[in-house]
């Protein structure tokens, strides 16, 4: 089974076989390293990226190979959010 994230302009891909997600880019709340894997998962492994989505279900777990270059990608596009001790998280989030 393929699984693939594809990272455009305004829209984050998640893709694990036939299960296909397109993400607006400016409705991601957080993402967050995780080792529950609790939730839809568009990934095989045991160290996830949970990303908070407005959904029924709250969010995404996804397992890039390179989670920090991943991360850097969003970070770009996540204009809204901020890199913060390794998580996109919104701007002072860590002092709560």
């Amino acid at each position: 089974m393929t699984t693939r994230y594809r990272v455009g302009r305004t829209e984050l891909e998640l893709c694990s076989g036939p299960m296909m997600r397109s993400l607006e880019m400016r409705k991601i709340e957080q993402v967050s390293r995780t080792r529950n894997g609790v939730g839809l998962s568009f990934a095989f492994a045991t160290d996830f990226l949970w990303i908070g989505y407005p959904s029924r279900l709250g969010g995404y777990l996804v397992s890039p190979k390179e989670k920090d270059l991943f991360l850097e990608l969003l970070d770009r596009r996540c204009r809204h959010l901020s890199l913060q001790a390794g998580e996109l998280l919104p701007p002072g989030a860590l002092e709560r």
